[in-house]
């Protein structure tokens, strides 16, 4: 950190508190309008948040759209059941087909790409972009699919005829014709399938409330590097949380035939301490330690359903409460060794 004899070195915050007013566009990596086989960043025009706020650090996180319920069929899943508020927009995606494409080989189906960028209003300047942050719309996973195919037989086999004689008096001939049904093969096949990240749970976007001056070096005690804005200033650290994130929250995206309706994104926004990021920041690495060596993914989406920013109190109480009785437990151990321990005589026990 910056001391007091060396200030005019010092790098500042180009965000000093809270409070101040900020812009969020949402911009995806998808292929161009005019050329399939080019990629270039676009920006969602749906998906633009006005006056987001900078709330007060460690507090619960600002809902920045409409609350959504997600419903999905085989055949679409689009969003429905959605509720508004005169403080909330919308963010709505149509999805491009090639984040939709499913296939047998793995290196044709790849994660949506997407970013959220970040305005800052300053007297006398135009909205800069104060932050980038990028993360992964959808993941790819692979599932083992049922397919039926139909086997056609050949037209010289499709019809036979078979002759009998009807009776004896008359020697007529009548004969049978007999058609073959097509032949159905079943066979389980291995896809990789794209699904949406966010299909049940929001995206929690989280700010450092970093507002200390820094020295020559903007690197924090904790390793984490401070984005450098000018020779004076540096910019806040933003990112995209999914500590929480569970994967029973994911939703399994509809083949691109036909005409798929928008996702609505759940977008929450707050504001966290440098002290309490760090915590975070070590959590999140536990957890990507164990997610797939120690537990199960069932097992791992149990502890992130109560690390979640609206149960991690409940969690931490619980945890206290269980400390609490195993520190008794212990108490009353103790105590029994100790009325034990040395005694010859067990007369009256």
């Amino acid at each position: 950190l910056c001391d007091n004899d060396s200030k005019s070195k010092c790098y500042h915050p180009l965000i000093s508190s809270p409070g101040k007013s900020l812009l969020m566009e949402l911009w995806l990596y998808q292929p161009d309008n005019n050329n399939n086989d080019r990629y270039r960043w676009i920006p969602i025009d749906a998906c633009r948040i006005h006056n987001i706020t900078i709330p007060e650090s460690n507090k619960l996180p600002k809902k920045l759209t409409t609350t959504t319920k997600i419903i999905s069929t085989d055949d679409d899943d689009t969003t429905k059941e959605t509720t508004s508020s005169s403080q909330q927009q919308l963010c709505q995606v149509h999805l491009p087909d090639a984040a939709r494409h499913r296939s047998s080989d793995s290196s044709k189906v790849k994660p949506l790409k997407a970013r959220l960028v970040f305005r800052y209003h300053i007297a006398s300047v135009k909205d800069i972009v104060i932050s980038s942050v990028p993360f992964e719309l959808t993941r790819v996973k692979k599932k083992k699919i049922t397919t039926t195919t139909t086997q056609q037989t050949s037209s010289s086999n499709m019809i036979y005829s078979s002759p009998y004689v009807s009776s004896e008096e008359n020697n007529e001939t009548t004969t049978t014709t007999t058609y073959q049904q097509p032949q159905e093969t079943t066979k389980q096949i291995m896809m990789w399938i794209p699904y949406l990240k966010y299909g049940r749970a929001p995206i929690r976007i989280r700010m450092v409330a970093e507002y200390r001056d820094y020295g020559h070096v903007l690197r924090r005690r904790d390793g984490l590097q401070i984005p450098k804005w000018n020779h004076t200033m540096y910019g806040p650290v933003i990112y995209v949380d999914d500590m929480a994130l569970q994967h029973s929250a994911e939703l399994e995206l509809a083949p691109p035939e036909g005409n798929k309706g928008p996702i609505q994104l759940d977008i929450r926004f707050s504001a966290v301490s440098p002290l309490v990021d760090s915590v975070l920041r070590q959590v999140q690495l536990g957890i990507s330690t164990i997610e797939n060596n120690v537990l199960a993914e069932s097992e791992i989406d149990e502890i992130r359903y109560f690390l979640q920013d609206e149960r991690i109190y409940r969690f931490l109480l619980t945890q206290i409460i269980s400390y609490v009785h195993m520190w008794i437990d212990y108490m009353a151990f103790r105590d029994e060794i100790r009325f034990y321990k040395g005694r010859k005589n067990l007369t009256g026990v």
